[in-house]
């Protein structure tokens, strides 16, 4: 999952999870949420999709917190 929405590896040193790094807590909701439709072809009439989601999301970002955004 985390490898298809190209969470890993490029957030890999910010991911929570077990030591030998078999299981893994989602970063970002779009994580569960592209997975729910992964390797289906949608055709253009069942167009748009709309999910809800709601989850508590695991990120170690040391030092982001209360930081002005880019721009």
């Amino acid at each position: 999952m985390l490898i298809g929405t190209s969470q890993l590896p490029k957030l890999n040193a910010d991911r929570y999870g077990l030591a030998n790094g078999e299981l893994l807590l989602a970063a970002d909701l779009e994580v569960p949420v592209t997975n729910l439709i992964v390797e289906e072809i949608l055709a253009v009439v069942d167009l748009p999709e709309n999910f809800v989601a709601s989850t508590p999301c695991f990120r170690a970002r040391a030092g982001i917190a209360g930081r002005k955004p880019a721009g």
